[in-house]
């Protein structure tokens, strides 16, 4: 699954900061979390450090936005859950 991921990303440099945020926000999601793990964000982090796509402060940046908003909506979807029950 990896070598699929890299050749995209190797293909398609400009989307590299769109892969981290929607690995992010899968992972941190309530129901794909259970799916995507983290070191599949850790390591497509490490693969466009090492080509060099983004810099450093940009991965973390985009990673925690990523993070935090699938976190969020995770929440706000169990509190809408919860509301129509």
């Amino acid at each position: 699954m990896f070598e699929n991921i890299e050749s995209f990303l190797s293909n398609n440099n400009e989307l590299a900061w769109i892969a981290i945020f929607m690995f992010a926000f899968m992972e941190s999601f309530i129901l794909s979390g259970i799916i995507v793990s983290s070191a599949i964000l850790f390591s497509v982090c490490i693969f466009v450090f090492n080509m060099e796509l983004l810099p450093l402060y940009t991965i973390v940046m985009v990673a925690m936005l990523g993070a935090h908003l699938g976190d969020v909506s995770a929440s706000f979807l169990g509190k809408l859950l919860v509301q129509a029950c």
